[in-house]
């Protein structure tokens, strides 16, 4: 389903629940940087990250609602959360990388090659292994866990990591074509800690109009369609 189509169908959830009017806002960012010295590149990035806000009119009250991810604002008492998805994720890597094939891997040999993929919260410090490795770097001012390709798009982390020696991270459904076509393998290493949790924050206390309801709703149908 496209952004459009996500937009769509959010619109129409809240107007067949009430609303008066119902608008949604696609949010698209996109930023590129590059770390050199001595004429050789060290890192370089590209982020892109995608939301979607849906904001409703239902009699003279005005609702909005988006679906985050829920790791720091469980531990904020003012917020209310219901997780949509909490999902184990999975490393993969191209099927000719060197990891490709092994009955077993660690995480400090994962740790060894650049990692592909979005920052992450900096809960997952107590997890990894400590200094400048390949893997990624800790932004200490904010907090975040950089990877040390950071691509924000899971399509280009994707096609990023198959097409050389990156690692990523993914539900095993986003990979099957993949998998099946031989281009991508699974690691065999499961950690806990390494998940995929969203779902809905709201205000503590507070009761959500009927847009919102509605709107909660059709992201909960949706996910029962998606595989586990």
């Amino acid at each position: 389903m496209s952004h459009f189509d996500e937009a769509c169908t959010a619109v129409q959830a809240a107007l067949d629940a009430g609303a008066r009017y119902a608008d949604a806002r696609v949010m698209l960012r996109r930023s590129e940087s590059m770390t050199a010295r001595d004429g050789e590149v060290e890192e370089l990035s590209s982020l892109e990250s995608a939301g979607l806000g849906v904001r409703a009119l239902v009699g003279s009250s005005w609702g909005f609602y988006a679906v985050p991810d829920l790791s720091e604002a469980a531990e904020n008492p003012e917020l209310e959360t219901e997780a949509v998805r909490s999902s184990r994720l999975d490393f993969f890597c191209a099927a000719r990388h060197p990891l490709a094939g092994r009955n077993s891997v660690t995480l400090e040999e994962i740790c060894e090659f650049p990692w592909v993929g979005p920052t992450v919260t900096g809960r997952m410090r107590r997890f990894l292994p400590q200094g400048d490795l390949p893997f990624g770097v800790f932004d200490e001012v904010k907090n975040r866990f950089l990877p040390r390709i950071l691509i924000g798009n899971f399509s280009a982390a994707k096609h990023i990591v198959l097409a050389g020696q990156g690692i990523g991270a993914a539900l095993p459904f986003q990979l099957k074509r993949e998998i099946d076509d031989g281009d991508c393998v699974l690691l065999p290493l499961e950690l806990p800690w390494l998940s995929l949790n969203y779902g809905f924050i709201s205000k503590r206390g507070r009761t959500h109009s009927p847009a919102a309801k509605a709107f909660m709703d059709n992201v909960r149908q949706i996910e029962k369609e998606l595989p586990a």
